[in-house]
C-alpha cells in the first residue's frame, strides 16, 4: 500500500514538473517570438542603416536572438557606406525632462 502512495505521489511530482516545463516552454516561445518581430522592424530599410545607433541596436538584437536560439555562427551588420542620417550637424540628444 505504501509503495501505491509512493508511486502515486510520484506520478503527480513527475506531472507537475511537465506542466512547469510546458509553461516554461511557452514563455520561452513567446521571448523568441517578441525578439524575433523586433528584429524584423529593425532590419527593414531606414532602420538599421540609419545612423550608427539604429545600426547597432540591429546587431544587439541579433544577438539577443542568437543567444535566445543557442547559435554559434552569429554574425552581425556590417555598417553601411553611408548612412541614411547624414547631415552635417545631427542633433545633439537631450536629456529627458523630469517628470
Amino acid at each position: 500500500m505504501n509503495q501505491i502512495i509512493e508511486l502515486e505521489r510520484a506520478i503527480s511530482a513527475a506531472n507537475h514538473r511537465t506542466q512547469q516545463t510546458a509553461a516554461e516552454r511557452d514563455e520561452l516561445r513567446k521571448r523568441r517570438e517578441a525578439i524575433d518581430e523586433m528584429i524584423k522592424i529593425q532590419l527593414t530599410d531606414g532602420n538599421w542603416n540609419y545612423d550608427p545607433y539604429m545600426h547597432g541596436m540591429a546587431n544587439g538584437l541579433l544577438v539577443a536572438q542568437a543567444v535566445m536560439y543557442d547559435l554559434h555562427d552569429f554574425k552581425g551588420l556590417s555598417a553601411p557606406d553611408k548612412w541614411l542620417d547624414s547631415r552635417e550637424n545631427p542633433p545633439t540628444p537631450q536629456e529627458a525632462p523630469a517628470p
